[in-house]
């Protein structure tokens, strides 16, 4: 299966961030005139839809169900699959279509706040999970929607705070469940709305996670967000190094912002636990 991200998550970031374009005001960035394009996107995109002859859909797993699904992960070294749901918790099973069990992997239903574009968004296992004698063959990264007290209803105003969490979690060896009380929190930033939550994240051949984020939410980009880089971590792909690995990358610089102050209690935006990888766009070299 083909693993890099790139397709995916530009998709995903089109999605999140310029899906209301036709209502934003004009403002003080991007291009001032787009340049013609030829058909298909200048022969970028196919001629042709897919052949209607030759495939079908069926029910994979139909001894199964799951709720609210957001992603299907499979996990490397293994024949398993994983289904994370928007209200939290994932699930592992056997990848064969007679399978009839599936096994809790992680439950962060208390935590998740899953309403709207909001919830357990993204997963990922480290390239090396499952590798013996690897001091990464136990780590799972998860992204989501977290809040201590979550709001368990379709109704929760869309202005419900919570924040836009990237952990680590650790599955025991000969375990095929993370220890619950292993989170590892890398990213934690705040966010003021339900709205344009992330979506994809996964592990590239460079070895770097990848993980998308919105524009903080509610149509019209209010919150100024969608193309802002000296905030807070919205609006993009954001490629980070997990290994912190010296020799290709460096620390943390600077904390993002909170576009608001959190409520009283909660703590403002931070990240920790990864490095930035040298080579990343728009990198200030000079820290500030």
């Amino acid at each position: 299966m083909n693993t890099r991200p790139h397709s995916l998550l530009y998709l995903l970031l089109t999605v999140l961030v310029s899906g209301d374009w036709p209502m934003v005001q004009a403002q003080a960035y991007g291009l001032d005139q787009r340049s013609t394009a030829g058909a298909f996107l200048n022969n970028k995109l196919p001629q042709a839809e897919a052949s209607t002859t030759g495939w079908s859909a069926v029910d994979a797993f139909p001894s199964l169900s799951f709720d609210n699904p957001t992603f299907i992960v499979a996990q490397p070294r293994s024949n398993r699959l994983c289904v994370g749901s928007q209200q939290g918790v994932i699930h592992t099973f056997v990848n064969s279509a007679s399978t009839t069990t599936k096994t809790l992997l992680l439950d962060l239903s208390t935590v998740t706040q899953g309403t709207y574009d909001s919830g357990m968004m993204g997963f990922a296992f480290h390239p090396e999970f499952g590798l013996a004698g690897s001091p990464n063959r136990g780590y799972v990264y998860v992204s989501y929607s977290y809040s201590p007290t979550p709001i368990y209803d379709a109704n929760a105003p869309s202005t419900t705070p919570s924040y836009n969490r990237l952990s680590r979690f650790t599955v025991p060896d000969g375990s095929l469940a993370a220890d619950p009380d292993s989170e590892y929190v890398l990213i934690n930033q705040y966010d003021r709305h339900l709205w344009h939550n992330g979506g994809g994240m996964c592990f590239d051949a460079d070895g770097f996670l990848y993980l998308t984020n919105g524009d903080e939410g509610d149509y019209g980009n209010p919150y100024n967000q969608g193309q802002r880089i000296n905030g807070g971590l919205f609006g993009g792909v954001f490629r980070i190094d997990v290994d912190r690995n010296a020799s290709r990358s460096h620390p943390i610089r600077r904390q993002p912002t909170s576009g608001a102050t959190p409520p009283t209690g909660l703590p403002a935006s931070y990240t920790q636990g990864y490095y930035i990888p040298n080579d990343n766009p728009w990198l200030n070299t000079g820290g500030t």
